[in-house]
């Protein structure tokens, strides 16, 4: 599947749905993620995680707007763009997180996928990422065809194509990653989904946030603590924790 990005497609897109005055501003908005994209330090990022894509025969490097998807359902408007991970980012995460097995890792909003192959190299039980957008939901579930070809790894690794609102949360211990995936409003409904699942089985639930722009919503919540934060993360965790599970 192809998933048109070219600037000339993009701008006859933009004056059709936005106008000109539209486009302008919708240009100035998205100029600093251009802007960045041209410096020597994203180049090399680049590199590395392409090299993180051929290893594994997979393609998550990419850059796409919610503009190139056609997405059903009233959420896509509290949605975000599709930009992958830093592997090493989050692999620094996980590495000083003092977790025991029986945990499954969840990315809410999971484009193509990289956290979840990210995740693969650790001792989850399990790996679950939700996209709403079906493009974006096919195409991860070929790099998960792909992966386990390449690597001849049969890890449980399941990509659902759903609205993050309308996930029901699994009952075993978790890991749930997000990358900014969405807004106030989508947010607000899938923390309160995560209270109720932990009122009805209380576990040890670690989020790690990335680009954490509306983490009000999680220092307001009364089951979660703030564990930590870096450039960039916050890490939070369910307050029912024991402290033999609790995070270092």
């Amino acid at each position: 599947m192809a998933i048109r990005t070219g600037i000339v497609y993009k701008l006859r897109k933009s004056l059709r749905k936005r106008g000109f005055a539209g486009t302008v501003k919708e240009c100035l908005r998205v100029a600093p993620i251009f802007m960045r994209m041209m410096t020597p330090s994203w180049r090399r990022y680049r590199a590395e995680q392409k090299q993180f894509d051929a290893e594994r025969g997979i393609f998550t490097d990419a850059l796409i707007f919610l503009d190139d998807l056609d997405i059903p359902g009233p959420n896509v408007q509290f949605g975000g763009a599709y930009q992958a991970t830093s592997v090493g980012d989050l692999e620094k995460v996980l590495d000083q997180m003092a977790l025991g097995e029986g945990y499954t890792f969840i990315d809410l909003g999971c484009g193509l996928g990289r956290p979840l192959f990210a995740a693969a190299a650790y001792p989850f039980e399990r790996i679950i990422g939700v996209e709403f957008s079906p493009d974006l939901h096919q195409l991860a579930a070929k790099n998960v065809e792909n992966f386990r070809r390449t690597t001849g790894r049969d890890i449980r690794i399941d990509v659902l194509c759903m609205d993050a609102v309308d996930f029901v949360f699994p009952p075993e211990k978790t890991v749930l990653f997000l990358f900014n995936p969405f807004k106030r409003p989508v947010l607000e409904k899938v923390l309160a989904n995560l209270e109720r699942s932990l009122k009805e089985n209380p576990r040890h639930v670690v989020i790690l946030y990335r680009n954490p722009s509306v983490r009000d919503m999680f220092d307001k919540a009364p089951f979660l603590r703030l564990v930590s934060e870096k450039p960039r993360w916050a890490m939070y965790e369910t307050s029912i924790a024991p402290k033999s599970a609790q995070v270092n």
